[in-house]
């Protein structure tokens, strides 16, 4: 997974850690359900309307139930002390690489150092579990967002996207991912290339 973020500079980190089980759970709606509305379940309402800012702090980004884990808690540590502009996470399946991303994320929102989160992975199947988790976390990253369709959609804090659609239309990629201050997360990067 790679991670590139706004301003800052240095050399991408390489973390291991041991492989464990990760529990996949998906909060309430239907798996599959590609509609941005999923931020109902939230404990606080949010109005469609409102600006980037205040919908970040309408729904504030949660943690995972679970503590973070001895490397998780490095890395984040080190990125907060290095604020680089790219951040290479290697682990093994199941160590909680998308855990860490959407902490990151999540952080990153709350201090308003970016306005916007894009993962870019494989497959749709990844795009909606990319969704799921980040609801669970509270941010909101809509799945569903496709190459015929201009803007990021209102009431979203970014979206979910494959390599095929970014390579189909890099440069709408792009504009989306400069318009504002935005996190992008490379998820399984080394499928970049993949069907091209």
């Amino acid at each position: 997974m790679t991670i590139a973020t706004p301003g800052g500079s240095g050399a991408g980190n390489r973390w291991s850690a041991p492989c464990g089980p990760v529990p996949y759970v998906v909060p309430g709606g239907a798996r599959g359900n590609p509609t941005v509305g999923r931020v109902a379940l939230a404990a606080r309402k949010m109005d469609r309307d409102m600006g980037s800012a205040a919908r970040v702090e309408a729904v504030a980004p949660r943690t995972s139930s679970r503590p973070l884990r001895a490397w998780q808690q490095a890395a984040l540590e080190q990125y907060e002390q290095q604020s680089p502009k790219d951040f290479l996470v290697t682990a093994t399946p199941g160590a909680g690489k998308t855990t860490f991303a959407l902490t990151l994320a999540a952080r990153l929102l709350q201090r308003r150092e970016v306005a916007r989160v894009v993962v870019v992975c494989p497959t749709d199947h990844l795009r909606l579990q990319w969704a799921d988790a980040a609801d669970a976390m509270g941010i909101v990253l809509d799945p569903g967002l496709t190459n015929a369709v201009g803007p990021v959609r209102a009431g979203t804090q970014g979206y979910v996207t494959t390599y095929a659609q970014v390579a189909g239309k890099p440069m709408l990629h792009a504009a989306r991912a400069t318009a504002v201050k935005t996190l992008v997360i490379l998820d399984e990067v080394h499928h970049a290339g993949d069907g091209l």
